[in-house]
């Protein structure tokens, strides 16, 4: 707890710094408001890099400071072992951006709305975050496409952490511990570091593999997650069912029932549920306007077939 307050100055100019440097290409399309906005970041990001260790200094030393009736207010907080209710407010303040953030992207509909809002006040807090975009304005994924997403993710993060953990840090521990009890080797080749005391050396030489795969594991993992998640979807999608020609005449019949469920809005609920098979039935007598409104897809299909010189123009 004593070099916290140096940490938060550390992360606070990092914040800023990172924000500058990963913009940094695109600083030539920028107007003046959009380089405002960075100018201001970087201000506050220095503002919060003081007064947040001034306010832990504070709990620590007993300084009184001109908070006036804030802390009078706020001592009911005093419960907190060795954290003062200004630090706690502080804090508070500092983390409130980053909760607002968290909570529009686990709720995509309040972004949603958020975004197509005319208010100044909402205009305001989108400008401070990001630049006012049009492309894919108000265009969110839905709330079960995101939590499925995040379970993912999540799942992923899970499986790496507990195979790097128990496969590749845990067998080291001890190793390094017997390590670092051997003391006065006399090596037989030129040593580096003659007068060290320690085998510092050889820890780092038996960790730098093992850190190096650590970084770049998760990507092995998304491919073997993101291929079994893609064919278990796929799978329920029923892909790949038709493979031939055969197999595309002998259900023809069927396209447009699976066109009519599919692609064109039903007044019926759409039943939900998971299945491997899904079944199409065969155009009847009372089902000519989905055959006509089938029969405009596919001539439109043929069409830009021929344009394409995929098929010949002959009509047979």
């Amino acid at each position: 707890m004593q070099d916290i307050h140096l940490f938060i100055i550390v992360f606070c100019l990092v914040i800023g710094l990172l924000d500058i440097i990963l913009n940094f290409p695109g600083y030539h399309r920028w107007k003046f408001t959009d380089i405002f906005r960075s100018i201001l970041k970087i201000i506050s990001s220095l503002a919060w890099s003081i007064v947040l260790p001034l306010c832990y200094i504070h709990q620590n030393d007993n300084i009184s400071m001109p908070f006036g009736k804030v802390e009078d207010i706020l001592s009911n907080l005093n419960r907190f072992e060795r954290i003062p209710s200004v630090y706690l407010m502080a804090v508070a303040l500092y983390l409130v951006p980053n909760l607002l953030s968290a909570a529009l992207f686990i709720f995509p509909m309040l972004r949603r709305w958020i975004e197509n809002s005319d208010w100044l006040i909402v205009r305001f807090l989108l400008w401070w975050s990001q630049p006012r975009i049009y492309v894919g304005r108000g265009m969110h994924e839905s709330q079960f496409a995101l939590i499925k997403y995040t379970l993912f993710w999540m799942v992923l993060l899970c499986a790496k952490f507990a195979f790097s953990f128990f496969v590749q840090i845990k067998p080291l521990i001890e190793p390094t511990k017997d390590i670092m009890k051997i003391k006065r080797i006399q090596y037989a080749w030129h040593e580096f570091f003659p007068e060290a005391n320690n085998n510092f050396g050889a820890v780092a030489a038996l960790w730098l593999p093992v850190i190096l795969v650590y970084f770049m594991d998760v990507q092995i993992w998304y491919a073997i997650f993101s291929t079994l998640c893609g064919g278990i979807i796929g799978a329920f999608d029923r892909l790949g069912e038709i493979r031939t020609l055969g197999m595309l005449r002998s259900r023809f019949q069927s396209i447009p029932g699976a066109f009519s469920v599919c692609l064109l809005p039903s007044e019926r609920a759409k039943r939900k549920g998971f299945s491997l098979s899904k079944q199409f039935s065969e155009v009847t007598p009372n089902r000519r306007t989905e055959a006509a409104k089938f029969a405009q897809l596919w001539n439109e299909v043929v069409c830009s077939f021929r344009e394409e010189d995929f098929i010949s123009d002959r009509k047979d």
